[in-house]
């Protein structure tokens, strides 16, 4: 096999095309304040959030029936291609009907790497070095959601194209490493799955929903206390926007850092004790979180926290693939990313309102019960898998 098909190399160019999709999304959000000023008023910023949400469903839908079809490296190419062209129409046509139809346009392209490119990881994977494998793009996203938002308000100085031509440089290369790269051999299939099959099956498959469920949950969480933390940071510190940016910091940096450990951890000791490990020590300073303390010492167990839940969110992209067989790979993961969003999408409008009606320690105490869920869920995922045989990578999805 070429270098071009090896392992390293596909694991590197998912990695490079999550991290070009998330500075994608994330280089316009500093700037988007300033932009609809010209054209409306604040609450305009979260309808351009919203564009980019419904582009990702439909998206992950989309490129989830064409990965199982169709060649990986084409169709992961072909996502690329639609996200530069809706980042030249935002370059070229400073208007809010552009950057509301460009926003869509990116989410949208967001379901080629994020469904096709994880698919394409568990094709040229064995199961025992899928988890470390899976977890390395994850921090692409991380880097990408934390340089994005920096890097768009600096070079937004030099003028309102100048964030977007950076944008398509960093696609140029992403597209090179698509262009170059090798699809590993297909694994055996033993049936064509159609997309139809796939949703009548989904109630018979009780492990893939329990993986489902827990996903819409950690999303749910995650959405909901980034939003609610920066009226906390506001509220309880009194910091300006540049401060809550840095407290974010918190959240971003230890993902990098444990995404990878998660991996490990989900390699050499499976899926459910990793995590249980993770949610349960997510639970315990979730309600730590919700007590005044000190910012430094808010900070400390913020940074755990994170930790934990990375833990925890680590082994659902591997495992996920256990559930199905290799003919609906990409179906699985675009329904895994349609999940994941839609408890991302809910998950800042309960957290605003808990906040809002409850108060902060309340809404952490929730969040923890939440979480405390999805430990019953992994319990009773883990009695399925001693209990019967769906849960193998050669078996497909019982229809």
């Amino acid at each position: 096999m070429s270098f071009f098909g090896s392992k390293p190399y596909i694991v590197g160019v998912v990695t490079l095309g999550i991290f070009t999709d998330s500075f994608a999304y994330a280089v316009c959000i500093s700037m988007f304040p300033f932009v609809v000023q010209k054209f409306g008023d604040d609450k305009d910023v979260g309808i351009l959030i919203s564009c980019f949400s419904i582009g990702l469903l439909l998206g992950s839908i989309v490129f989830g029936i064409l990965g199982d079809v169709l060649n990986k490296r084409r169709t992961m190419a072909g996502g690329l291609v639609i996200l530069a062209a809706s980042t030249i129409l935002m370059a070229l046509v400073e208007e809010y009907w552009s950057l509301a139809i460009g926003r869509f346009v990116q989410g949208f392209s967001s379901g080629s790497i994020w469904v096709v490119g994880l698919a394409l990881i568990v094709d040229s994977h064995n199961k025992e070095e899928l988890g470390f494998a899976m977890s390395i793009p994850f921090t692409g996203y991380t880097l990408g959601t934390l340089v994005g938002p920096l890097a768009g308000g600096y070079l937004y100085k030099y003028g309102y194209s100048v964030p977007f031509y950076s944008t398509l440089g960093l696609i140029c290369i992403d597209l090179i490493g698509r262009l170059l790269l090798k699809d590993p051999p297909a694994q055996v299939q033993t049936e064509n799955i159609t997309f139809i099959d796939f949703i009548k099956g989904l109630p018979k498959n009780k492990p893939l929903v329990i993986i489902l469920t827990c996903t819409l949950l950690v999303g749910t969480v995650i959405g909901s206390l980034e939003v609610s933390m920066s009226l906390y940071l506001r509220d309880r510190y009194g910091f300006s926007s540049d401060q809550i940016g840095l407290g974010f910091l918190a959240i971003v940096i230890p993902e990098t850092l444990t995404s990878p450990i998660g991996g490990w951890m989900y390699d050499k000791y499976g899926f459910g004790k990793t995590a249980v490990v993770g949610l349960i020590g997510s639970a315990g300073l979730l309600i730590a979180l919700g007590f005044n303390f000190t910012y430094w010492v808010f900070v400390i167990i913020l940074v755990f926290m994170t930790s934990c839940y990375s833990l925890a969110l680590s082994p659902l992209l591997p495992e996920i693939s256990t559930c199905v067989s290799p003919a609906a790979y990409s179906k699985t993961y675009g329904l895994f990313n349609c999940v994941f969003g839609g408890g991302f999408l809910v998950g800042p409008f309960v957290g605003s309102l808990l906040y809002q009606y409850f108060g902060w320690l309340w809404q952490c105490v929730m969040l923890s019960a939440l979480t405390l869920l999805q430990i019953m869920l992994v319990y009773y995922y883990i009695v399925l898998a001693r209990n019967s045989k769906v849960i193998e990578p050669e078996v497909p999805l019982q229809v």
